[in-house]
């Protein structure tokens, strides 16, 4: 794995609303041509929506429900976030995919045939990027992840009293995506520092 700086100036999550505009067939929202024609929405109850219209707003600001770039971007460690409701308490919970340097009882592992296992390419940008097929027909990859779980703070989320309709519905959605954005940056900045860390 290429070893670069530890970025802490970089936002773990953010919302690029500016391409989002631009990118509008309606000369608004990218992501409110989604919002309004996702269903999801439609299907939230009516009692305590709050926890059900964040998890559908994430849902479909994200990948891969708005095709690439989402409306939310990440970190070149973060492989996906997502967001739904806890089936113990119905709290709200996020799954993140990091990538991650080969511990070591695994960069010492050698393929069949000899040679050595390849680390998570990186790309012009600096993200790190999935190998292509031409890259695995000149060597094997072991590419690794961690995967953290995490309950998600819900007291600095806009309360809902009822489910938004029409543009307001994509104002709403914003809203709750930006504010997740925030809290779920904070939960995965200590370890994106860790993880660059390693990998110094």
């Amino acid at each position: 794995m290429t070893r670069m700086t530890r970025d802490r100036g970089t936002p773990v999550l953010w919302l690029d609303l500016d391409h989002d505009n631009d990118q509008a067939t309606d000369g608004r929202s990218r992501y409110g041509a989604y919002v309004h024609g996702n269903a999801d929405f439609d299907r939230i109850g009516h009692r305590e929506p709050t926890p059900e219209f964040a998890v559908a707003a994430w849902r479909v600001a994200t990948g891969p429900v708005m095709s690439s770039p989402a409306l939310v971007r990440c970190h070149r460690r973060v492989q996906s976030v997502t967001v739904a409701r806890n089936e113990f308490d119905g709290a709200l919970c996020a799954t993140a995919v990091l990538v991650a340097a080969q511990p070591l009882y695994l960069a010492a592992l050698r393929p069949v045939g000899g040679g050595s296992f390849q680390d998570w390419p990186v790309g012009m940008l600096g993200a790190f990027e999935y190998p292509s097929g031409q890259d695995i027909a000149a060597s094997p990859y072991l590419c690794t992840t961690v995967r953290a779980d995490l309950s998600v703070p819900v007291d600095t989320l806009p309360v809902l009293d009822a489910v938004p309709t029409g543009q307001l519905r994509v104002y709403q959605a914003i809203v709750m995506v930006e504010e997740l954005a925030k809290v779920l940056s904070g939960l995965l900045r200590p370890l994106i520092d860790a993880l660059d860390d390693a990998d110094r």
